[in-house]
């Protein structure tokens, strides 16, 4: 017996065969697929006696009966008599392909099994050709993703020492089909921009350089006819060094993805009635494709449990209609794919195709799926937890705990920022709660928001939210787990209260963290800033909300933190602390005391804002606005802020105004995601850049929704109105996007790699995805920031990265601050709170889930029936 090797092009993945192991009958082959690279893979089967003859077939379609001859098939070669195993190279990466192995035995009979296999390929995974992957970018363009590793900045020249994007550019490209014909290639463009920083050393004060800098390079080939479906296609550079490639793209519009089309990567909601994909795409110098011409009709295919069945369609076709003639997000024609039609099934994916063209990212229609994306974006927030235990038993991402002491300290306001490095190290005490900022570990002021989102949403979607719903330490303890992970936020504010009922307003350090590290390796000390009247005043509206909603759970915990709220606002309250957050603090202490002096101290702050007969309403702000300044300096109210007086006076004046008020501007926002202005729809105002989270933490963008729902009464089509607005902003989030991108770390098959988040880079150099739940700030409107550690990644960006369409503005690179940091208050909480709205009842999380488990690491929800 021998093997043999065949140079034919490529890389593939997962092999499922034909044969059973069940006892091996005398004609079975039993083939297996073993080694799996990016440009090859290995195949093995059993020899027969007396064999004749052996030949080896590849298709980019399985058969259609099982067991039956492939497709199309192209015929790679005969093969000994003898063989045993073969091993195919040169195959595009991350590409279906199947094969069949047939092998006549002595009398004449000839035996055939086939088996199914993908290449490796997608972000962040090792390579060994320069392919990343290939898709259609329409039914004549040819998309190319070339890795470019390691290139270096020369800051004198303010270019990438080792850039090889015009190289891959230019030089010679061709086409061939699978029958040797040429197609003719009429233009080549190129899209590039960073992907990595991989030059770091995990640990406090070790080094990391800037200067390296990962590229992808989209090459996009237009060819002078279509190139149909399935084909083979080679396709070959010559040119400058370190560009020869020569790979063949198994293509069929049934298999080969495509980012051209934009699905919502984790799943819809089974109970939105309006649901959508997206076509749009941009070849960088070759601007906008026209979304309008890539076809008429689209389907929807199911995609079944075994590789080699055929993907049979769910709905069949799917108008594509022009949504945007020329959308600025997406830099051109937008399309769209009307989805409301689709049924929903638990366990099941869907891949919307569009004839000879591919089809999209696996999506669902499913509870499950909806659940998924806010089990991780909740777990997220509890990978933030100062102090957090992040045992082995709660998640793989495991490391001790942080932090957990501070120094007690007067004389220092927060508006002076960073602590003086002398500042003495007096007077350690414990702190066991709150959520470190963002990519690095103190505890900010803006925090307030973070259990302000939580305990809105534990309001919306009460009675859906369970104990057990999160694997987290409390888990079990008889309180949903959201409220656990809002009372831990809450919780800080009443560690760092002082015996007056003031509340210190920040922990922070001399400086940002020294190096890359865990938070556990953090050696810094953090001090904690003096209180402020406006901060305390807010603090104490949070300590009252908490403890009307764990009071069912655990009286004496109201008790203590009733307690601390009374302090914390008598004390703001003698100090002058703005109308705005006293009238919030005395609402939620009305509702949880009930006693009449919080009443009429509410209706006096109401009182006290009234301009034009609105009150907290004429001089309202709502989340997508806010930002740090307004805290500190407008203290503009909010309309979270009127909700415990709401509800607890029905028929009330002040409600009526406040019921009336809301309903305004929920039926605004929920119109502005429902009709949006943007081709593909989400709730940002179009005068508001998406800078900073904007584009991105959707959630913000429907605040009105949210207490609307709250406050009741609503028609049916009311309430389907705000619910289809929650759900459509959270497909934008996971993929109805112009990225095709899903921007939260550990949901969807494209998501942010390199966030910066400390934790997260110290798990990436131990070989795991960063922490899931992350949700990065996305992309920058304005001019490319000039700071030096900007330089090295702005340089690899082409064309400029100010001339990219508006939300393809986006670099997964760590030091690019305003694009791939976040915050807990600005993004995760929002985003959090936006899900968890939307989350059906009864849900909790599979034993597969949990640590140790199959789908702990998955980024999809499962694929167990179709």
């Amino acid at each position: 017996m021998r093997g043999c090797g065949y140079s034919l092009l490529g890389l593939l993945l997962l092999s499922v065969s034909a044969a059973e192991s069940r006892g091996v009958a005398p004609d079975e082959l039993q083939l297996r697929v073993g080694q799996v690279t990016s440009s090859a893979i290995t195949l093995s089967w059993r020899g027969l006696p007396a064999a004749r003859a052996a030949r080896l077939y590849l298709s980019p379609e399985p058969a259609r009966t099982p067991g039956g001859e492939l497709p199309e098939p192209r015929r790679v070669t005969d093969l000994p008599a003898d063989a045993t195993s073969h091993t195919v190279t040169g195959i595009a990466a991350a590409a279906d392909l199947f094969v069949r192995v047939e092998v006549e035995s002595g009398d004449g009979k000839v035996v055939g099994e086939n088996a199914h296999a993908r290449t490796l390929g997608g972000p962040r995974v090792h390579l060994d050709t320069p392919l990343r992957e290939a898709h259609l970018y329409g039914a004549k363009v040819l998309m190319l993703v070339l890795e470019n590793a390691s290139t270096t900045f020369d800051a004198r020249r303010g270019s990438l020492v080792g850039d090889l994007g015009s190289a891959w550019q230019q030089g010679a490209w061709t086409a061939l089909r699978g029958d040797g014909r040429s197609i003719g290639v009429t233009a080549v463009f190129r899209h590039s921009l960073p992907v990595g920083q991989p030059r770091y050393t995990v640990g406090y004060q070790q080094p990391y350089d800037d200067t390296v800098v990962d590229v992808d390079h989209r090459i996009f080939l237009v060819l002078d006819e279509a190139i149909g479906s399935p084909e083979w296609l080679t396709v070959a550079h010559t040119g400058a060094a370190g560009t020869a490639l020569r790979v063949s793209v198994p293509f069929s519009d049934r298999y080969l993805e495509t980012p051209l089309i934009q699905v919502n990567q984790v799943g819809y909601n089974p109970r939105a009635s309006r649901r959508w994909a997206y076509l749009s795409g941009w070849m960088g110098d070759g601007g906008a494709v026209s979304a309008s011409g890539i076809g008429e009709r689209a389907e929807v295919l199911i995609e079944p449990l075994d590789p080699l069945a055929s993907r049979r369609a769910a709905l069949s076709g799917l108008p594509i209609a022009l949504r945007g003639a020329n959308d600025s997000d997406a830099g051109g024609e937008v399309a769209e794919i009307d989805l409301a039609r689709l049924p929903a099934a638990e366990g099941r994916r869907y891949r919307v195709r569009v004839p000879g063209v591919g089809v999209s990212w696996p999506t669902a229609v499913s509870e499950e799926a909806v659940f998924r994306a806010f089990y991780v974006i909740a777990r997220g927030l509890f990978h933030q937890r100062w102090y957090g235990d992040l045992a082995p038993q709660y998640t793989e991402w495991s490391r001790p705990p942080d932090h957990g002491m501070v120094y007690f300290t007067t004389g220092h306001a927060i508006s002076k920022g960073f602590f003086p490095r002398e500042t003495p190290q007096t007077d350690p005490r414990p702190l066991r709660a709150g959520h470190r900022d963002a990519g690095d570990f103190d505890i900010a002021y803006p925090h307030v928001l973070v259990g302000q989102h939580l305990m809105r949403s534990i309001e919306v979607a009460s009675g859906r939210l369970l104990d057990g719903q999160l694997t987290i330490p409390e888990s079990g303890n008889g309180i949903p787990d959201l409220l656990d992970e809002a009372l831990w936020s809450v919780e800080a504010w009443r560690q760092l209260q002082n015996p007056d009922g003031s509340i210190r307003s920040a922990v922070e350090s001399w400086r940002h963290p020294l190096g890359i590290q865990g938070a556990d390796e953090d050696r810094l000390p953090y001090w904690t800033a003096d209180p402020m009247p406006w901060h305390t005043g807010y603090a104490a509206a949070l300590l009252a909300q908490a403890a009307h909603l764990v009071a069912p759970y655990d009286a004496p915990r109201a008790v203590a933190l009733e307690t601390a709220a009374r302090k914390a606002y008598d004390w703001a309250a003698a100090r002058g602390a703005p109308a705005a957050y006293l009238m919030y603090a005395a609402g939620e202490l009305y509702r949880r005391t009930r006693e009449p002096r919080f009443e009429a101290d509410y209706q006096a702050h109401w009182s006290a804002l009234n301009k034009w007969g609105g009150g907290p309403f004429d001089v309202l702000l709502q989340a997508q606005w806010l930002y740090p300044g307004q805290l500190t300096d407008h203290h503009q109210p909010m309309a979270d802020f009127t909700m415990a007086y709401a509800l607890s006076h029905p028929g009330d004046a002040l409600t009526a105004t406040t019921l009336s008020r809301l309903t305004a501007l929920a039926d605004r926002w929920s119109n502005q995601v429902i009709h949006s202005p943007h081709a593909h729809r989400n709730g940002r105002d179009p005068s508001l850049n998406p800078d900073w989270g904007l584009g991105t933490a959707t959630g913000r963008h429907v605040d009105g929704v949210y207490q609307r729902l709250m406050l009741g009464d609503l028609t049916s089509q009311a309430r389907q109105d705000y619910f289809d607005a929650l759900s459509l902003s959270a497909d934008y989030v996971l993929g109805c996007n112009p990225n095709s991108y899903s921007f939260i770390t550990g949901l969807g098959s494209r998501y942010p790699r390199e966030p910066l988040h400390l934790d997260s880079l110290a798990f990436i150099k131990k070989g795991m995805p960063p922490v899931p739940g992350i949700p990065v700030y996305g992309v920058l409107a304005g001019e490319y920031p000039r700071s030096d550690y900007y330089k090295p990644q702005g340089a690899a960006f082409y064309p400029a990265y100010e001339a990219h369409p508006l939300m393809l503005r986006v670099s997964d690179t760590r030091a690019s601050v305003d694009m791939n940091e976040f915050t807990v208050w600005d993004t995760q909480a929002p985003l959090v709170a936006l899900f968890a709205a939307v989350i059906g009842p009864g849900m909790t999380p599979p034993a597969g889930w949990k640590p140790g488990g199959p789908e702990h690491r998955s980024t999809l929800p499962s694929h167990v029936s179709e």
